[in-house]
């Protein structure tokens, strides 16, 4: 309600759209017309209207002329911009920088996206080996990555298991190649990220680069995304007593005192 008791008033177009959106983020695969216009609860030739439009500001994409539609590149522009809007993450983007610096390695932040383990921001190394194919947008494995593990480890159960579901189904074993034999061990590898607070892997799916993971937090102690540290086996130490844990480890609790500081300043 306003202050003056009237109700505010919004534009139903907006609501309207809204809904087409929300119903291919929830989706998390291209729809029908059709498919978007019952989520939506409107009638196809109303959504279809409405498409249109998202299409023209790029919110919405078809895969060719008259097929699904799924989320476009402005959508992708608009979550990161909510993103670099966030204190927490404006100081991760600091952190990829320095880490990458000072280990010579490739620095990534990932969230959970529409389709589970997101970079959102990748530093590269300087060190030409440790230069992956990762980019904006490059999703991770919950089952077979350092990143995905902690997402595991730290994120919402139900989310992490619907995705091991899918990786599972997309690609049943011995097609997908993981270095965990059972779920059971796979849980116990989790609970053992939890505790220790960083998940590493060697070479599991590129020989010679290791990764090592750790989670970050919200100024409200929310688990909000996973910094991860790539590079090759000779530069990237996955030895808790080497150099780069402990660096790495140093560089995000200094990064949660800044924020425990400012907090406190503003209670």
């Amino acid at each position: 309600m306003a202050k003056d008791g009237r109700s505010a008033r919004g534009i139903k177009s907006i609501t309207v759209g809204g809904r087409l959106l929300q119903a291919l983020i929830d989706a998390s695969t291209p729809l029908t017309l059709r498919e978007i216009a019952a989520k939506a609860e409107i009638t196809p030739a109303q959504a279809h209207a409405y498409l249109v439009s998202l299409k023209r500001v790029g919110m919405v994409v078809q895969q060719f002329e008259s097929g699904p539609y799924l989320l476009g590149s402005f959508a992708l522009q608009v979550g990161l911009g909510r993103l670099r809007s966030l204190p927490t993450f404006r100081r991760t983007s600091t952190l990829l920088k320095e880490l990458s610096s000072s280990l010579n390695v490739m620095s990534v932040l990932s969230v959970w996206g529409a389709k589970g383990p997101t970079a959102v921001m990748v530093v590269q190394a300087r060190d030409k080996r440790s230069d992956l194919n990762i980019r904006m947008g490059t999703r991770f494995s919950v089952l077979n990555s350092a990143t995905g593990r902690v997402f595991g480890a730290f994120g919402e159960h139900q989310q992490v298991e619907t995705q091991l579901r899918l990786e599972q189904e997309r690609n049943p074993p011995p097609n997908y190649q993981a270095d965990v034999h059972c779920m059971v061990e796979y849980w116990e590898q989790i609970e053992a990220i939890r505790e220790q607070g960083f998940s590493t892997i060697e070479g599991a799916r590129v020989p010679e680069i290791d990764a090592v993971a750790v989670p970050i937090f919200d100024e409200h102690d929310a688990f909000v995304g996973v910094v991860t540290c790539i590079g090759h086996t000779d530069i990237l130490d996955t030895d808790p007593a080497g150099e780069s844990i402990p660096t790495i480890l140093t560089g995000v609790r200094a990064m949660h005192s800044v924020k425990t500081q400012l907090v406190a300043r503003t209670a």
